[in-house]
């Protein structure tokens, strides 16, 4: 389910601050705007903050959690055959 057409785009005061050249964002639900482009944004996944910058113009409208991954990828380990030696 969609944010309503009519309540606007979601973002919250950090992020019109750009004081540094890193910036970091805790709230992930926010809009990237127009105004992102080519910066550097630290976004935090819930255990660290990864850092992205936003060069593609694509990006805009898009939420900044879409791009910090909060949980690992799933990575399937075939195990390997034992050689069983006979014993005489």
């Amino acid at each position: 389910m969609s944010r309503s057409l009519w309540k606007g785009l979601f973002f919250t005061n950090e992020a019109f601050s750009f004081k540094k050249k890193k910036h970091m964002m805790q709230n992930r639900s926010t809009v990237l705007l127009p105004m992102h482009f080519n910066k550097l944004l630290s976004i935090y996944n819930g255990k660290q903050y990864v850092a992205i910058r936003f060069n593609k113009d694509g990006m805009v409208g898009h939420k900044v959690g879409e791009f910090s991954f909060s949980k690992k990828k799933c990575v399937k380990v075939k195990k390997e055959k034992k050689n069983f030696k006979l014993k005489k």
